[in-house]
């Protein structure tokens, strides 16, 4: 075994520590640009408990400080599939950082059937993967864990309907994995929801998609799920957010979470054509140097209509 690998991960290891005792230190007033998202994470990645999952770090600041940006008060952040809930404790401390540090209120839920993977239904719920029962939840333990999470548990063609019913704040960030085409088919039906229960641009994630040395494929699991719900709607699509690695620091982008995370647009959406930044750039002058104004908080209804 070369020594070479050992030495580059102490290095890596070594220089995101600098890194990040650096950045901690730069203030950055509040906005949804890439500068305010780059220091509230390095921010929340402090702390040891939400720098466990740093993807959920990365979803509950996008959908809070769009959420903000477009003047919600209020809003909600989901775990599809606790298992153990170890990432539902992230999720919850993430959501309680970032209320401090945006100003708006976030309910946590955390949706399972509480007794592991429900019964398979045929190959499209990937059973090379896994089987019925797999990844069950010790529910008091968990409980005792928990300090404002709810737990919403039951299969997802029930719990969805009675959720949606009971009108949430607006969904500003899912976290899915359910691994099985047939259970995340019946979450997405949380985003065929009311305008009022929805970010415009909902941040996804979905832990499933690559599989085991890319074993998924368009026709099974949650790609299969995606596509069909993109294929149902005109106003509403799932789209992988392309890029995403190239704006996150390479520093905290180790790993393929950037690859899972998708956007639900809602086209239709009354806030979708609302400026998502207090701050945009206006223009660029002769030597290429950009100049930041604040927008004007109005919107052209006309422009939102189907066309």
């Amino acid at each position: 075994m070369s020594i070479r690998k050992p030495i580059r991960m102490v290095a890596r290891g070594l220089k995101r520590w600098l890194l990040d005792e650096k950045q901690t230190y730069l203030e950055v007033p509040f906005d949804n640009r890439d500068d305010w998202m780059r220091f509230a994470y390095l921010k929340l990645n402090q702390d040891p408990v939400c720098s466990r999952r740093p993807w959920y770090i990365w979803g509950v600041l996008q959908g809070a400080a769009l959420s903000k940006v477009l003047g919600m008060e209020h809003i909600s952040v989901i775990e599809f599939g606790v298992a153990g809930g170890g990432g539902l404790i992230s999720l919850e401390r993430a959501a309680e950082l970032t209320e401090e540090l945006v100003g708006i209120k976030i309910d946590v839920y955390g949706f399972d059937t509480g007794t592991g993977n429900p019964k398979i239904m045929d190959y499209r719920d990937v059973p090379f993967r896994w089987s019925e029962g797999y990844w069950p939840m010790d529910k008091q333990k968990l409980e005792k864990l928990l300090h404002r999470a709810k737990l919403v548990l039951g299969h997802t063609k029930d719990t969805i309907p009675e959720f949606i019913r009971s009108k949430p704040a607006p969904v500003a960030f899912a976290a899915i994995d359910l691994t099985m085409y047939s259970s995340t088919a019946e979450a997405l039906k949380l985003f065929e929801a009311e305008y009022s229960l929805l970010s415009p641009r909902t941040y996804c994630m979905f832990r499933s998609l690559l599989g085991s040395r890319g074993d998924q494929c368009d026709y099974i699991g949650e790609r299969l799920a995606i596509q069909e719900f993109n294929t149902k709607y005109t106003m509403r699509k799932l789209c992988h957010a392309d890029g995403l690695r190239y704006f996150v620091p390479n520093y905290i982008n180790e790993g393929s979470w950037p690859e899972f995370f998708y956007l639900l647009h809602i086209f239709d959406h009354p806030l979708y054509n609302k400026p998502s930044s207090l701050r945009q750039s206006i223009y660029i002058d002769t030597e290429g140097s950009e100049h930041i104004k604040e927008v004007p908080d109005t919107i052209d209804d006309s422009i939102a209509e189907q066309p």
